[in-house]
């Protein structure tokens, strides 16, 4: 509870500096419900990455159960989690309550082997952003390189992921044999060696289905595709001074990878802090004014989670008695 609650007080105080510093303008937002056709392109463009998000857990969820699972059925259960990731933050993961209700319909599946599509799912969103900054960055390398060294910085700092991130995709093409001895090097691990076994006969298992991890990975790319355009589309009326939509393709994912990070609910202030960072760069002095339309548009998505939640009438009880004991 101590952590959740510093969590809130960070990202509070860091929202309240901002605001005070005059970063962020509640102005804008008066501005923002006057273009409601903005905001519903924008809405439809979050709510097709969500469910893009949802088809590849759903097929990653394929690997370790023989239930046929309905996709919108999934989906809701998806917008549920985004809807407790901002309701009950730090408190009450999304995670967990995906997979109480995924365990609903499987009660067979492990703890392990949800864990695993979670952390999969997870992984394969990271892989296909880090991928998508890669490429950006080798493609446009001089014309951003040429802005200033800020810039040139994250350039770089996105090739080092790049190779990270296919380091570790090669380790799904390991021959078998290398694959038992790191199994068996993980089990060994003190405290946490036995755990590894069955993660491990998992991860590869995964990695044994090659059209599921690359389609995945594609998924990922064109859902990050969709958030990076949802962004430009809310954002670029009220941009100061004109930026190449490939520009602001550029950096925007290294915001989100900052925003990611768990030390605050829902990204709130080092969202802002970040692109209020990275957007001035491209002289843009109003970057976290920018993200907060953006930031709103995310938060607005995920309450609209609340609608499947009270849909799954059903499976509420269970989920209820979950959340008391994680808040308590």
């Amino acid at each position: 509870m101590l952590k959740n609650f510093l969590k809130i007080i960070f990202s509070v105080g860091l929202f309240s500096y901002l605001v005070y510093q005059g970063k962020i303008d509640t102005k804008l937002l008066s501005r923002l419900l006057l273009t409601p056709g903005a905001m519903a392109v924008t809405l439809i463009l979050i709510v097709s990455q969500n469910l893009s998000n949802s088809f590849r857990w759903l097929l990653i969820l394929a690997t370790q159960t023989k239930k046929k699972i309905n996709f919108l059925f999934l989906a809701g259960i998806n917008w549920i989690g985004l809807f407790f990731n901002t309701v009950l933050p730090g408190a009450v993961t999304g995670d967990l309550i995906k997979m109480l209700y995924v365990k609903q319909i499987d009660s067979k599946i492990s703890k392990t082997s949800m864990v695993l599509t979670v952390l999969m799912d997870r992984i394969y969103g990271l892989l296909g952003l880090i991928i998508l900054m890669g490429a950006i960055s080798i493609l446009r390398y001089e014309r951003l390189t040429s802005i200033g060294p800020g810039l040139e910085t994250i350039v770089h700092f996105n090739l080092l992921l790049l190779v990270g991130a296919l380091s570790f995709f090669s380790l799904m093409f390991l021959p078998e044999n290398y694959q038992k001895k790191f199994s068996y090097f993980c089990s060994k691990l003190p405290l946490i060696g036995k755990k590894t076994i069955h993660l491990n006969e998992c991860f590869w298992m995964m990695a044994q289905k090659k059209k599921t991890l690359f389609t995945c990975v594609g998924i990922s790319i064109i859902s990050h595709n969709l958030g990076i355009m949802a962004f430009y589309h809310i954002t670029s009326p009220f941009y100061e001074v004109p930026v190449e939509f490939l520009d602001i393709y550029s950096v925007i994912p290294v915001g989100m990878i900052i925003t990611a990070i768990p030390i605050s609910p829902g990204g709130m202030g080092v969202g802002h802090a970040a692109f209020e960072k990275i957007l001035g760069y491209f002289q843009l002095n109003n970057g976290a004014n920018l993200f907060n339309t953006f930031w709103i548009m995310i938060l607005l998505n995920n309450i609209l989670g609340l609608i499947p939640y009270l849909l799954f009438s059903k499976k509420k009880d269970k989920i209820a008695k979950t959340i008391q004991l994680e808040s308590n």
